[in-house]
């Protein structure tokens, strides 16, 4: 029922009997202004835990975070039962500019 490090997914329904994604992802900033925390309204893991990744090495068993660092710019997620944190580089782009890619991620 649940993929490994990643969001709870539902059964499979045909995509003429689906609507456009429902899902509405909260973000919310953290004292690290290259942090912020997105909050999708779902529980994300099955368990209780806490998952942090910093490379794309480390993020193996994560779909989710694998996908996230495949983001220009991304540097850090944290995985969290209720929520997302993603951290990057400093250098990089701006949060406006990496935010669509990051609600791609977490809504696939």
């Amino acid at each position: 029922k649940y993929a490994t490090l990643g969001l709870n997914h539902k059964p499979f329904v045909p995509p003429f009997l689906c609507q456009a994604r429902s899902m509405f992802i909260q973000t919310q900033t953290t004292p690290n202004p290259n942090s912020l925390k997105f909050v999708p309204g779902i529980q994300i893991l099955d368990h209780i835990a806490t998952y942090d990744f910093n490379s794309m090495d480390s993020a193996r068993i994560s779909p989710l975070a694998r996908q996230l660092f495949r983001i220009d710019g991304v540097t850090r997620v944290f995985i969290a039962t209720d929520f997302i944190s993603v951290t990057k580089d400093d250098n990089e782009q701006a949060w406006n500019l990496l935010k669509p890619d990051i609600f791609a991620c977490i809504m696939d």
